[in-house]
């Protein structure tokens, strides 16, 4: 990063208020349904997850989103999943990747994405998809597991940004590992070693700065 970059970095986070939520505060923030909700006004999280090798993570994503409140789940997932994820996990039956499209991605409601649990890093197709989710929904969209490696190209970057100026959030979900990669795509660092010298939070925020994104880290 240049030099003028790094000090409008420094002088932002000055004024970042940290503030530190236990378990407790976080339950308390969870959206508790309506009595009279159902599960369209609940919403639908569409779930983008699980090649050929990880068809377990797909599974894992579908359960956690219905657990968590949404109306219902749609999946998307590998050709090889879908006879055994087709009935046995999210609300309507799973089908392919190769069923994704502008149209179905462009929703209008209440909707969320999550893609990319169980994704393999780097693979072209799913990169592909990540591309075409973060370019066409017009909601919340989770960038989680394989599809982070996405963000190592300066093309996807540029379509979160232009996300966030449209008002659509985008939120990454990053272990440190995954991290690194993130942050050396963005010139944060560029050796592993570097990141000891930078604190969670302040990894997190140049991250979100950078990005214009919520990081979850």
């Amino acid at each position: 990063m240049n030099k003028n970059l790094v000090n409008e970095i420094n002088a932002a986070f000055k004024k970042v208020r940290v503030v530190n939520y236990d378990l407790s505060d976080l339950a308390a923030r969870l959206s508790i349904p309506d009595k009279n909700a159902n599960k369209y006004s609940r919403g639908c999280c569409n779930v983008i997850a699980g090649d050929e090798r990880y068809p377990g993570a797909a599974e894992l994503a579908c359960l956690a989103t219905e657990r968590i409140g949404a109306g219902y789940t749609k999946l998307y997932t590998h050709a090889s999943n879908v006879k055994d994820l087709a009935v046995a996990l999210a609300s309507e039956p799973a089908t392919s990747f190769f069923n994704i499209n502008k149209k179905n991605i462009s929703h209008s409601g209440k909707h969320a994405f999550v893609v990319g649990p169980g994704f393999t890093p780097y693979h072209v197709m799913e990169i592909e998809l990540v591309k075409k989710v973060l370019k066409f929904a017009d909601c919340r969209v989770v960038v989680d597991g394989g599809a982070l490696s996405a963000l190592s190209f300066r093309s996807v970057r540029k379509i979160i940004q232009r996300r966030a100026k449209q008002g659509l959030q985008t939120v990454i979900t990053p272990h440190m590992g995954e991290a690194f990669h993130i942050a050396k795509a963005l010139n944060i660092v560029k050796c592993r070693k570097q990141m000891k010298n930078v604190s969670i939070v302040k990894l997190c925020f140049i991250m979100s700065y950078l990005l214009n994104c919520c990081v979850v880290l």
